[in-house]
Order: structure tokens, then sequence, then C-alpha cells
């Protein structure tokens, strides 16, 4: 009984795995790139660009790498420290998760120099997962890392939520709550998102 139990366990985890995830809801099928519902003919898009963040970020890099391959022109991948792996087509920065640190704002701002390259004629994917708000570590003027990291800090400590601290790096940052998008446009881009905070 209990090795049937083990082997269900086992079953259920693996049929998650955020790869496996990627790949069952990325599918390529010649010109015709299906993102869950969405298809995106390729031969419109003349870059693909992918880019990641979160504590399951390489996973599902890994996973979206394995569909697509060398049709992928260029990305980078923001991850918490342990948590990277070895990728073909992307590069990949470990960070501080929870509280930021110089690693993030370097992948950061990676992301942010690609997505600045991204036109009309490029599609972009985002993967995003658990982590990411803390992982993606940028600072708006007059805001310094060690403000960050204290804030961060603080937050943690004296109990807030996480959609209390998210609110508040929203408002210190120069790319979340809707401003990445900003960026992106009018680059076609679409987002994949594995996290237990929607």
């Amino acid at each position: 009984m209990k090795k049937i139990a083990e082997l269900i366990f086992f079953a259920g985890v693996n049929g998650v795995l955020p790869e496996k995830l990627m790949q069952s809801q990325v599918k390529l099928s010649g010109d015709l790139l299906q993102v869950a519902e969405k298809r995106f003919p390729l031969s419109r898009f003349r870059h693909i660009y992918v880019l990641a963040a979160g504590k399951a970020a390489a996973s599902m890099s890994r996973g979206v790498e394995k569909v697509l391959g060398d049709k992928i022109t260029n990305g980078h991948v923001v991850t918490k420290y342990g948590h990277g792996m070895n990728l073909n087509y992307l590069t990949l920065t470990e960070a501080g998760h929870p509280i930021p640190d110089a690693e993030g704002v370097k992948g950061t701002q990676k992301i942010v120099n690609i997505a600045r390259k991204a036109t009309e004629d490029d599609l972009v994917i985002c993967l995003i997962s658990g982590g990411a708000s803390a992982l993606m570590a940028d600072f708006p003027e007059g805001v310094t890392l060690d403000d960050l990291k204290r804030t961060n800090e603080l937050l943690t400590k004296c109990g807030a939520n996480i959609t209390e601290i998210n609110t508040v790096r929203k408002h210190l940052s120069k790319i979340k709550g809707g401003q990445l998008a900003r960026i992106l446009f009018p680059a076609t881009t679409v987002c994949l998102i594995l996290s237990d905070v929607v």
C-alpha cells in the first residue's frame, strides 16, 4: 500500500513540474506556435524573445526551449540562487529572494535591454512564476538598492501579506505594475504565469 501511495504521489508531482507544464501549454506544429489557446504563425515574426523571472523560471524556460529550440533569438532568466539550470538558448542570472540583491538588478537590466529591442515584428514570451516580484530588482531614480532591501526586510518582518508587499514593490519599480508591458509594446507579447498569488 505504501509503495502504491508513493507511486501516485510522484506521478502527481511529475505531472506538475514547470518544464512539463510549459511543454503542455506551448506547442509547435510546422510554422504554427500554440500557447495555451492562442495561435501564432511564426512566419509573422522576425525574432522570438523569451523573458523569465521567478523561482520556477529556469524550469519553465527549459520547457519552452525544448519546444522552440533555435527559433529563440535571445532571452534571459532571473531565478533564485540554487534554482538555475543549464539552458541552451537563454542566459540566466541567479539572484536574491525574498530580499533583492545586486545580481537581481543586473539580471533585471538584461531583461529590460532585451525588451527594448523588441519591435512590432517580434514575439515575446514572458514566463513568470512565484518570486518574480522580488527577483526582478530595479528601482526608480532617487531610490537605492539598500532602500529596496530595507523596505523588503521591513515588509517581511512586519507581517505584510504578499499582496501588500507587491503593492509597495510596484511603486518602487520601473518595470512592475504594467511598466514592462509598456516597454515591450508594440511587440506581440504572451505571458505564462505559474504562481499561487494571482
